[in-house]
């Protein structure tokens, strides 16, 4: 038996700013994954406002650990107007192609070197090739990455995210010093 009354009954709007505020604890790292996904699986069945409440229980609404959480950005990049006829394509920026001896975009070089597996067992089957045709398997990312792989990229990327969060952080750091 429900301890409410039926004119306590939530609705979708209730349901989405509860989940929003839990997606916002656990954003901040206030909250676990196993507790964010219990305590979501228990907003999203909830029918009454005393079952919200027992599933927010100990959660206060937009604070993280050091203070207001900042809103997720919603944005888009804006689009590229489209080129117009006859203009060439912008080239792509020479830092996100790859450094190997094919120089080749990322995305391009992460499909190039997948697909040549298949393509090595595609060309033995099919056209007959010698065996040894298998070694492009191995040799295929040393030629499109280089001797230092994808470590490389992934130690760039990891270097361009420290300093996005260090730079938020500072933001965060200023505007609460500003109250």
């Amino acid at each position: 038996m429900s301890d409410s009354t039926p004119g306590d009954r939530i609705d979708e709007a209730a349901r989405a700013a509860a989940r929003a505020t839990l997606q916002r604890q656990w954003e901040t790292g206030d909250l676990d994954a196993s507790e964010h996904e219990r305590r979501t699986t228990a907003v999203r069945h909830a029918q009454t406002r005393a079952e919200l409440d027992r599933a927010l229980q100990g959660v206060q609404p937009g604070m993280g650990m050091t203070g207001p959480v900042l809103p997720p950005y919603e944005g888009r990049p804006p689009a590229a107007p489209p080129p117009s006829r006859g203009a060439t394509p912008a080239s792509p920026d020479p830092r996100e192609r790859t450094k190997g001896l094919l120089k080749l975009d990322r995305n391009t070089a992460g499909t190039v070197v997948a697909l040549t597996p298949v393509a090595c067992f595609f060309a033995i089957i099919v056209f007959h090739a010698p065996w040894w045709i298998l070694f492009l398997w191995f040799v295929m990312p040393i030629l499109v990455y280089g001797q230092g792989g994808r470590d490389e990229h992934r130690a760039q990327q990891h270097e361009r995210r420290a300093r996005r969060h260090a730079a938020k952080a500072e933001r965060h750091r200023r505007r609460l010093e500003g109250r």
